[in-house]
């Protein structure tokens, strides 16, 4: 009986204090909201742009069409990977777009719809 006792509050007591030792120090919070937060030192014209974003993206897609070339080369991957993007999808005549939708206000409302491909 005791045993078992001594095991119930032991379980007890790591399920109370597992959630305080897995929350991060103060000083690791306070780091990750100083990243998070917009910076107060570098002015507004100064901070990055969104197509200043986009570099390291171009950056991937050309190592990932390089490696492609590579892998085809090779022969370890076969050469219709490689094929231009000018072919496109049998049958699509559709495009999901954006409809307006007047409301009893005389408000639009901007709603995702089908598109069809001849307008």
């Amino acid at each position: 009986m005791d045993c078992r006792l001594i095991a119930l509050v032991s379980v007890c007591l790591f399920l109370l204090t597992s959630p305080a030792l897995s929350a991060p120090a103060a000083d690791a919070r306070s780091h990750l909201e100083q990243m998070l937060s917009p910076s107060k030192d570098v002015p507004l014209s100064k901070r990055p742009k969104y197509m200043d974003t986009r570099d390291p993206q171009d950056i991937f897609k050309d190592l990932v069409y390089l490696t492609l070339q590579q892998l085809v080369s090779e022969g370890k991957v076969t050469p219709d990977v490689m094929t231009g993007a000018d072919i496109g999808v049998p049958g699509k005549r559709g495009h999901q777009g954006l409809c307006l939708r007047r409301t009893a206000s005389q408000r639009f409302i901007a709603y995702p719809c089908w598109q069809s491909g001849s307008k």
